[in-house]
């Protein structure tokens, strides 16, 4: 019986580990998505920069911010530590036009 309830626990763990994996790789979709749009000047982000009063020097390095999030933060589970300050970083220009989300 004890031979059952491993595995089933085994199969939980497979699931939480899949699951997780794919909640990484929609949230590393997301940021690439996000960072990329900001690195090729897509206008609406090129209007949003301009409109809060951040130079485009502002767009560029919060778009790298983002895809370095992807490549270090979102998808190696072990580098999880860094992504708070990631955020921050990530956080900061936006936080001068949408301080009503805060």
């Amino acid at each position: 019986m004890s031979n059952k309830a491993f595995n089933q626990s085994n199969s939980t763990r497979t699931a939480f580990k899949y699951t997780s994996l794919g909640l990484r790789l929609v949230a590393a979709l997301a940021f690439l998505a996000a960072g990329g749009a900001k690195l090729a000047g897509v206008p609406m982000m090129v209007e949003i920069f301009e409109h809060i009063g951040l130079s485009q020097w502002f767009r560029i390095a919060t778009g790298l911010i983002e895809i370095n999030e992807v490549a270090v933060a979102s998808v190696v589970p072990s580098s999880t530590r860094c992504l708070p300050v990631l955020r921050l970083l990530d956080i900061a220009p936006h936080r001068g036009g949408h301080s009503y989300c805060f």
